[in-house]
């Protein structure tokens, strides 16, 4: 430790820097330096012979465990790596050898049943085939030495019945005009299919005859009548969809037919609105306006009115100058009546009837009906104490449903049926 430091203090104004002050300064600090260095020295030989200690210590020590240590590992394995092989030879390998004897039989019995399967089932049938192979090929060998025997000609004159014509000939035949006259000659067909037109029209106009045709089918369709609409402060009423539009189709000779037919296309029946209100209102429906060609119309569904009573009587296909006229679908039944089978009746051509309202506690509305060919008739809408719309019916000729609100208070209501839909004209022509 340190001694010296109250000789080395300097006092201002008093301690002179001089050779006799810093030389005993400088002498202390080099024997202190002196004296560390040779620690210093001592200290690395020792730390030498530390380790040289532990060297030895573990070469005499521990160098033996580690070495029987060692001895006793490689040991193990040898012991573990020949019971690994007795036990592939003892138990594993006799499975292998098995497992392959029974592998090696199963393929032989397969290639066997294989065999048999061909042998039993197979062959027979490829037997079968190559005999009737033969027999096809002898046949045809045979038809065809029987019509090189026929004799054959390219006139189409030749007037015998036991010669063929040629292909030539045939061809000839078809293209004259001295065969047969109840079948159409070539030139007949290619002018039909030249001549077909077909017009479809959506709104009232004038058909022209198209140059050349022969005959003419027309289909007409009316427009359906709207449905009934109800609004009361009371009980469920009666009411009625309209009556799908009535239909009409025939085929003419187009000899006698003008140049140029008018064309009427029958609109469907107008919707009616009910409300806002409190108050109990009722409307029956409106009818579809009729389609026409020409001179030939279908009659009106005048019975088959959206009503707010019972439902028109139904329409029946009837004939008109032994023209079948299919008529529009009647609404459904309007009646008090628990039956989910009173409803529209489906129709073949005519547009269908609309949906109707039901007084029964169970039921609030009998279906609409169905058309094959045209419009579906529209739903009807029952409901209580809240706004109605029921469907329209759809194109061409369906009828509307029926509406009806019942026990209406405290707000005002709106009842809208459902309309008819617009008819049609269509026009085919060759």
């Amino acid at each position: 430790m340190a001694t010296r430091l109250p000789k080395y203090r300097m006092k201002d104004a008093v301690t002179r820097l001089g050779e006799g002050y810093f030389n005993p300064i400088w002498a202390d600090l080099d024997n202190r330096l002196d004296t560390l260095e040779r620690i210093k020295v001592d200290w690395d030989h020792q730390v030498t012979l530390l380790r040289d200690l532990g060297l030895s210590r573990i070469d005499e020590h521990i160098r033996p465990v580690v070495d029987e240590v060692n001895a006793l590992l490689q040991q193990a394995t040898d012991d573990t790596n020949g019971l690994a092989q007795q036990l592939v030879n003892d138990y594993l390998q006799p499975v292998v050898d098995s497992a392959n004897e029974l592998l090696l039989q199963v393929q032989n019995d397969t290639d066997t049943l294989a065999q048999d399967l061909v042998d039993d089932h197979i062959q027979p049938k490829v037997d079968d085939a190559n005999a009737l192979l033969l027999q096809a090929q002898q046949d045809a060998s045979a038809l065809a030495d029987l019509l090189n025997n026929f004799a054959t000609t390219d006139s189409r004159e030749d007037p015998s019945t036991t010669t063929l014509l040629q292909a030539k000939a045939m061809a000839d035949h078809g293209e004259s005009g001295d065969h047969d006259e109840r079948y159409y000659q070539k030139s007949e067909i290619d002018d039909f299919l030249d001549n077909a037109n077909y017009q479809e029209f959506l709104a009232s106009g004038i058909w022209t005859k198209p140059d050349g045709c022969k005959f003419v089918y027309v289909e007409i369709v009316n427009g359906g009548n709207s449905g009934a609409a109800v609004l009361t402060t009371g009980s469920k009423t009666s009411v009625s969809g309209g009556a799908g539009g009535c239909h009409l189709s025939f085929l003419i000779d187009a000899d006698t037919l003008p140049e140029t037919v008018p064309v009427v296309v029958g609109i469907g029946g107008t919707p009616n609105t009910l409300g806002p209100s409190l108050a109990s209102l009722s409307a029956n429906g409106n009818y579809g306006g009729q389609s026409a060609f020409g001179d030939f119309s279908p009659p009106a569904q005048d019975d088959g009115l959206g009503a707010t009573s019972a439902a028109a009587s139904p329409f029946y296909i009837t004939t008109v100058d032994k023209l079948v006229l299919h008529d529009g679908g009647p609404a459904a039944a309007a009646i008090g009546t628990y039956d989910f089978t009173l409803k529209a009746p489906n129709t073949l051509k005519g547009g269908a009837g609309g949906g109707s309202g039901s007084t029964h506690s169970q039921i609030a509305t009998t279906g609409a009906g169905q058309s094959y060919y045209h419009g579906d008739g529209g739903d009807a809408d029952v409901v209580n104490n809240n706004n109605a719309q029921a469907d329209n019916g759809e194109f061409p000729g369906g009828g509307g449903g029926a509406a009806q609100s019942f026990n209406v208070a405290t707000t005002e209501k709106t009842v809208i049926s459902g309309a008819g839909a617009d008819g049609v004209v269509r026009v085919w022509s060759w």
